[in-house]
Protein backbone atom coordinates (compact mmCIF):
# COMPACT_ATOMS: atom_id res chain seq x y z
CA UNK A 1 0.00 0.00 0.00
CA UNK A 2 2.78 2.41 0.90
CA UNK A 3 4.39 1.91 -2.52
CA UNK A 4 1.12 2.65 -4.33
CA UNK A 5 0.52 5.78 -2.27
CA UNK A 6 4.03 7.00 -3.00
CA UNK A 7 3.49 6.38 -6.72
CA UNK A 8 0.18 8.24 -6.67
CA UNK A 9 1.78 11.14 -4.84
CA UNK A 10 4.61 11.26 -7.37
CA UNK A 11 2.13 11.25 -10.25
CA UNK A 12 0.15 14.08 -8.69
CA UNK A 13 3.32 16.11 -8.19
CA UNK A 14 4.37 15.48 -11.80
CA UNK A 15 0.92 16.55 -12.99
CA UNK A 16 1.23 19.76 -10.97
CA UNK A 17 4.68 20.38 -12.42
CA UNK A 18 3.27 19.85 -15.92
CA UNK A 19 0.48 22.30 -15.17
CA UNK A 20 2.94 24.87 -13.86
CA UNK A 21 5.18 24.34 -16.89
CA UNK A 22 2.20 24.76 -19.23
CA UNK A 23 1.14 27.94 -17.45
CA UNK A 24 4.68 29.32 -17.57
CA UNK A 25 4.96 28.47 -21.29
CA UNK A 26 1.62 30.14 -22.00
CA UNK A 27 2.70 33.23 -20.06
CA UNK A 28 6.02 33.36 -21.91
CA UNK A 29 4.24 33.05 -25.26
CA UNK A 30 1.91 35.89 -24.30
CA UNK A 31 4.81 38.09 -23.18
CA UNK A 32 6.81 37.19 -26.28
CA UNK A 33 3.88 38.06 -28.53
CA UNK A 34 3.40 41.38 -26.73
CA UNK A 35 7.11 42.19 -27.04
CA UNK A 36 7.11 41.27 -30.72
CA UNK A 37 4.14 43.54 -31.41
CA UNK A 38 5.72 46.34 -29.41
CA UNK A 39 9.06 45.99 -31.19
CA UNK A 40 7.27 45.95 -34.54
CA UNK A 41 5.39 49.12 -33.61
CA UNK A 42 8.63 50.80 -32.48
CA UNK A 43 10.35 49.73 -35.71
CA UNK A 44 7.47 51.15 -37.75
CA UNK A 45 7.59 54.40 -35.78
CA UNK A 46 11.36 54.58 -36.23
CA UNK A 47 11.01 54.14 -39.99
CA UNK A 48 8.28 56.76 -40.10
CA UNK A 49 10.58 59.29 -38.43
CA UNK A 50 13.35 58.84 -41.02
CA UNK A 51 13.45 62.10 -43.05
CA UNK A 52 13.14 60.26 -46.38
CA UNK A 53 9.92 58.63 -45.22
CA UNK A 54 8.42 62.00 -44.32
CA UNK A 55 8.62 63.21 -47.91
CA UNK A 56 5.41 63.46 -49.91
CA UNK A 57 4.80 60.28 -51.88
CA UNK A 58 5.14 62.14 -55.19
CA UNK A 59 8.67 63.31 -54.33
CA UNK A 60 9.66 59.84 -53.10
CA UNK A 61 8.47 58.36 -56.40
CA UNK A 62 10.51 60.95 -58.33
CA UNK A 63 13.62 60.01 -56.34
CA UNK A 64 13.13 56.29 -57.05
CA UNK A 65 12.44 57.02 -60.72
CA UNK A 66 15.62 59.08 -61.04
CA UNK A 67 17.72 56.49 -59.23
CA UNK A 68 16.51 53.71 -61.53
CA UNK A 69 16.64 55.69 -64.78
CA UNK A 70 20.07 54.29 -65.87
CA UNK A 71 18.66 50.76 -65.63
CA UNK A 72 15.84 51.46 -68.08
CA UNK A 73 18.40 50.82 -70.81
CA UNK A 74 20.59 48.55 -68.64
CA UNK A 75 23.83 50.01 -70.05
CA UNK A 76 26.72 47.64 -69.43
CA UNK A 77 25.15 46.25 -66.25
CA UNK A 78 23.46 42.86 -65.98
CA UNK A 79 21.25 44.25 -63.21
CA UNK A 80 17.82 45.00 -64.59
CA UNK A 81 15.41 47.80 -63.82
CA UNK A 82 12.85 45.41 -62.33
CA UNK A 83 15.55 43.58 -60.38
CA UNK A 84 16.51 46.82 -58.65
CA UNK A 85 12.87 47.70 -58.12
CA UNK A 86 12.17 44.37 -56.41
CA UNK A 87 15.18 44.99 -54.14
CA UNK A 88 13.77 48.39 -53.13
CA UNK A 89 10.45 46.71 -52.28
CA UNK A 90 12.30 44.67 -49.66
CA UNK A 91 13.53 47.72 -47.71
CA UNK A 92 10.32 48.12 -45.73
CA UNK A 93 6.56 47.83 -46.00
CA UNK A 94 6.16 51.55 -46.66
CA UNK A 95 8.47 51.47 -49.66
CA UNK A 96 6.86 48.29 -50.95
CA UNK A 97 3.36 49.73 -50.73
CA UNK A 98 4.30 52.95 -52.54
CA UNK A 99 6.33 51.21 -55.25
CA UNK A 100 3.72 48.55 -55.96
CA UNK A 101 0.99 51.19 -56.22
CA UNK A 102 2.94 53.35 -58.72
CA UNK A 103 2.35 51.96 -62.25
CA UNK A 104 4.97 54.17 -63.93
CA UNK A 105 7.77 52.39 -62.04
CA UNK A 106 6.89 49.00 -63.59
CA UNK A 107 7.00 49.89 -67.28
CA UNK A 108 10.44 48.51 -68.27
CA UNK A 109 10.21 44.89 -69.43
CA UNK A 110 13.55 43.07 -69.76
CA UNK A 111 14.23 39.62 -71.20
CA UNK A 112 16.75 39.01 -68.41
CA UNK A 113 14.00 39.11 -65.78
CA UNK A 114 12.20 35.91 -64.71
CA UNK A 115 8.81 35.38 -66.36
CA UNK A 116 7.03 35.76 -63.00
CA UNK A 117 8.51 39.23 -62.45
CA UNK A 118 7.68 40.23 -66.02
CA UNK A 119 4.08 39.14 -65.53
CA UNK A 120 3.86 41.07 -62.25
CA UNK A 121 5.31 44.20 -63.85
CA UNK A 122 2.87 44.09 -66.77
CA UNK A 123 0.01 43.81 -64.29
CA UNK A 124 1.24 46.55 -61.92
CA UNK A 125 2.04 48.93 -64.79
CA UNK A 126 -1.69 49.17 -65.52
CA UNK A 127 -2.14 50.74 -68.96
CA UNK A 128 1.09 52.76 -68.99
CA UNK A 129 3.33 52.61 -72.11
CA UNK A 130 6.00 49.89 -71.97
CA UNK A 131 9.75 50.04 -72.64
CA UNK A 132 11.01 46.70 -73.98
CA UNK A 133 14.57 45.34 -73.67
CA UNK A 134 14.82 42.10 -75.62
CA UNK A 135 18.55 41.85 -76.25
CA UNK A 136 21.58 40.84 -74.21
CA UNK A 137 23.74 43.67 -75.51
CA UNK A 138 23.61 47.15 -73.99
CA UNK A 139 21.76 50.08 -75.48
CA UNK A 140 21.67 51.10 -78.22
CA UNK A 141 21.31 48.02 -80.42
CA UNK A 142 24.28 48.15 -82.77
CA UNK A 143 26.00 44.79 -82.76
CA UNK A 144 25.21 41.33 -84.00
CA UNK A 145 24.47 38.83 -81.29
CA UNK A 146 22.86 35.55 -80.38
CA UNK A 147 19.17 35.15 -79.69
CA UNK A 148 18.68 35.14 -75.89
CA UNK A 149 17.15 32.22 -74.03
CA UNK A 150 13.38 32.43 -73.43
CA UNK A 151 13.20 34.54 -76.59
CA UNK A 152 10.08 32.90 -78.09
CA UNK A 153 8.13 33.16 -74.84
CA UNK A 154 9.28 36.75 -74.40
CA UNK A 155 8.25 37.66 -77.97
CA UNK A 156 4.79 36.13 -77.52
CA UNK A 157 4.31 38.23 -74.38
CA UNK A 158 5.41 41.38 -76.23
CA UNK A 159 3.03 40.87 -79.14
CA UNK A 160 0.12 40.51 -76.73
CA UNK A 161 0.80 44.01 -75.39
CA UNK A 162 1.89 45.74 -78.62
CA UNK A 163 -0.61 48.59 -78.21
CA UNK A 164 1.33 49.64 -75.10
CA UNK A 165 4.81 49.71 -76.66
CA UNK A 166 6.67 53.00 -76.22
CA UNK A 167 10.21 51.84 -77.02
CA UNK A 168 11.70 48.54 -78.17
CA UNK A 169 15.24 47.17 -78.31
CA UNK A 170 15.03 43.65 -79.67
CA UNK A 171 16.99 40.93 -81.42
CA UNK A 172 15.20 38.68 -83.92
CA UNK A 173 16.28 35.42 -85.53
CA UNK A 174 14.23 35.41 -88.73
CA UNK A 175 12.23 37.54 -91.13
CA UNK A 176 9.06 35.97 -89.69
CA UNK A 177 9.92 37.26 -86.23
CA UNK A 178 10.73 40.72 -87.58
CA UNK A 179 7.46 40.68 -89.51
CA UNK A 180 5.58 39.73 -86.34
CA UNK A 181 7.00 42.77 -84.56
CA UNK A 182 6.56 45.24 -87.39
CA UNK A 183 3.00 44.25 -88.28
CA UNK A 184 1.64 44.44 -84.73
CA UNK A 185 -0.51 47.50 -83.94
CA UNK A 186 1.66 49.94 -81.97
CA UNK A 187 -0.02 53.36 -81.71
CA UNK A 188 2.23 54.53 -78.84
CA UNK A 189 5.57 53.43 -80.28
CA UNK A 190 8.18 56.20 -80.33
CA UNK A 191 11.49 54.32 -80.58
CA UNK A 192 12.32 51.06 -82.37
CA UNK A 193 15.75 49.41 -82.51
CA UNK A 194 15.91 45.89 -83.94
CA UNK A 195 18.85 43.75 -84.94
CA UNK A 196 18.77 40.36 -86.59
CA UNK A 197 21.11 37.43 -86.02
CA UNK A 198 20.70 36.81 -89.77
CA UNK A 199 20.00 39.48 -92.43
CA UNK A 200 16.29 39.62 -93.28
CA UNK A 201 13.73 41.78 -95.00
CA UNK A 202 10.24 42.66 -93.80
CA UNK A 203 7.93 42.20 -96.77
CA UNK A 204 4.31 43.13 -96.07
CA UNK A 205 1.80 41.67 -98.50
CA UNK A 206 -1.63 42.78 -99.73
CA UNK A 207 -0.93 46.49 -99.54
CA UNK A 208 -0.50 46.52 -95.76
CA UNK A 209 1.79 48.82 -93.80
CA UNK A 210 4.13 48.41 -90.86
CA UNK A 211 2.46 48.52 -87.44
CA UNK A 212 -0.85 48.38 -89.31
CA UNK A 213 -0.32 52.10 -90.00
CA UNK A 214 -0.92 52.86 -86.30
CA UNK A 215 2.55 54.20 -85.41
CA UNK A 216 2.59 57.92 -86.24
CA UNK A 217 4.59 58.67 -83.07
CA UNK A 218 7.72 56.83 -84.26
CA UNK A 219 10.68 59.21 -83.96
CA UNK A 220 13.71 56.92 -83.51
CA UNK A 221 14.53 53.99 -85.77
CA UNK A 222 17.51 51.65 -85.70
CA UNK A 223 17.49 48.61 -87.99
CA UNK A 224 20.53 46.33 -88.16
CA UNK A 225 20.24 43.46 -90.59
CA UNK A 226 16.50 44.14 -90.89
CA UNK A 227 15.14 45.90 -93.98
CA UNK A 228 11.74 47.61 -93.87
CA UNK A 229 9.39 49.18 -96.44
CA UNK A 230 11.36 52.43 -96.62
CA UNK A 231 8.59 54.44 -98.26
CA UNK A 232 6.03 53.73 -95.54
CA UNK A 233 4.40 56.93 -94.26
CA UNK A 234 4.92 55.60 -90.73
CA UNK A 235 8.66 56.28 -91.19
CA UNK A 236 8.12 59.75 -92.61
CA UNK A 237 8.83 61.89 -89.54
CA UNK A 238 11.93 60.41 -87.88
CA UNK A 239 14.38 62.40 -85.75
CA UNK A 240 16.98 59.62 -85.52
CA UNK A 241 17.92 56.93 -88.03
CA UNK A 242 20.58 54.20 -87.67
CA UNK A 243 20.99 51.47 -90.32
CA UNK A 244 23.57 48.72 -90.87
CA UNK A 245 24.00 45.24 -92.30
CA UNK A 246 21.38 45.79 -95.02
CA UNK A 247 23.41 45.14 -98.16
CA UNK A 248 21.24 45.24 -101.27
CA UNK A 249 18.17 46.03 -99.14
CA UNK A 250 19.54 49.38 -97.95
CA UNK A 251 17.37 52.44 -98.70
CA UNK A 252 18.37 54.94 -101.34
CA UNK A 253 19.50 58.44 -100.38
CA UNK A 254 16.13 59.73 -101.51
CA UNK A 255 14.33 57.24 -99.27
CA UNK A 256 16.52 58.15 -96.27
CA UNK A 257 15.86 61.86 -96.79
CA UNK A 258 12.15 61.05 -97.00
CA UNK A 259 12.29 59.38 -93.60
CA UNK A 260 14.12 62.32 -92.01
CA UNK A 261 12.20 65.19 -93.54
Amino acid sequence: MGYREDTRTDNEMLAQVDNYAGAIKSTLNTVQGHLFRRMSALHTEHNRMIPLHQLPIEIFVQIVTGALEPFRTRGWSRRTHLGRLVTLCQVCKGWRDVIRSTPSLWTTIDILDPAAITSTAISLSANHPLNILGTLTPSPVRFWGNVPEKWSEFLDTLITHSTRWRSIQLIVASSEAALGIMTAPAPRLQSLEVKSSVPCRVDIQNGGDIFQATGPRLRRLGLHGVAAPWRSWVLGDLRYLSLSGLGEFAPSYEEMLGMLR
